[in-house]
């Protein structure tokens, strides 16, 4: 993706695994950053669903 100067921009995800990675994204959403994709991953598919994160990836549902 670049700008209209021709440089280019920076796309920032932050993925947070597990459920501390998972809070560390919600509180970050909290806070109010922008420019930045949120991403959760987790086992827990409850607690995934109390994440702010714009994308939830639930993992291991076969093995938990």
């Amino acid at each position: 993706m670049s700008n209209q100067s021709g440089s280019y921009l920076a796309v920032i995800k932050v993925v947070g695994i597990g459920g501390g990675g998972a809070n560390a994204v919600s509180r970050m959403v909290e806070a109010g950053m922008s420019g930045v994709e949120f991403v959760a991953v987790n086992t827990d598919a409850q607690a995934l669903l109390m994440t702010e994160a714009d994308v939830k990836i639930h993992i291991g549902s076969q093995a938990t």
